[in-house]
């Protein structure tokens, strides 16, 4: 039987687990600014108004009121 080499996932350098690190939190605030925007982007399709995600987030720092 052969067994796979555990030791090497439990050892990873401290400079991967910084990378890794960074990157599940630079996912996870990607991932909250789209999270805001999904109701309204679904919204908009349904209406038949062709907006995109940068377009949303764009009114968004203009201030353009969504709800008119």
């Amino acid at each position: 039987m052969i067994v796979p080499n555990t030791q090497f996932v439990l050892q990873a350098s401290p400079l991967a687990m910084g990378i890794i690190f960074i990157l599940i939190i630079v996912f996870l605030v990607i991932f909250a600014v789209l999270f805001q925007f999904i109701g309204l982007y679904i919204r908009a399709l349904v209406s038949g108004a062709r907006v995109s995600m940068l377009e949303l987030i764009g009114m968004r720092l203009r201030k353009v009121n969504s709800t008119v």
